[in-house]
């Protein structure tokens, strides 16, 4: 068996002596009761690249579905810019977008983290001038939900949006 072969084998491993008062197991040293335990621990999961998200071009919002995530790319931008979160701030930003070039996509993390979903860069680009960032929101796509800076309650606060499903 070829190295590959074995480590894609799951791992076994016997815990003896966890007390047992339920059943009596005899071993090579006679009668006991302690009974023994397996644990199965599989293989880590192949790693996400980092880019798993984008266009094929490596720039942009991708439709590609990777598990464990329930969104793509292309559909959290979408369910961004139907939010209401995003319809307010067209009042204050009429040439509000999401910023094709400034997309990080979603990672799996422990704990999870509204951080660890895809990045977005809102940016406004008023009358042909250089786009400026308004602000950075997270789309969580495991709970569906738009998460937003709230300036209303601090530097480091944030509001969430659940968004409609796909």
């Amino acid at each position: 068996m070829s190295a590959a072969a074995r480590s894609a084998l799951p791992v076994v491993i016997a815990l003896a002596a966890c007390r047992s008062g339920a059943t009596d197991v005899t071993s090579d040293a006679g009668p006991s009761r302690d009974a023994a335990l397996a644990v199965t621990v599989a293989p880590p999961p192949a790693a996400v690249p980092a880019t798993w998200c984008l266009a094929r071009e490596g720039t942009g919002a991708g439709d590609r579905l990777v598990p464990p995530f329930t969104m793509s790319a292309a559909d959290a931008m979408r369910l961004t810019t139907q939010s209401r979160h995003i319809h307010a701030l067209y009042k204050q930003y009429p040439n509000l977008r999401i910023d094709q070039d400034a997309i990080a996509c979603a990672r799996v993390c422990t704990p999870s983290s509204f951080r660890c979903g895809f990045h977005l860069a809102l940016k406004e680009t008023p009358g042909g001038a250089a786009p400026k960032l308004v602000e950075w929101v997270y789309v969580d796509p495991f709970e569906r939900r738009l998460w937003f800076p709230d300036g209303d309650a601090g530097a480091d606060a944030w509001s969430f949006e659940t968004l409609a499903a796909p």
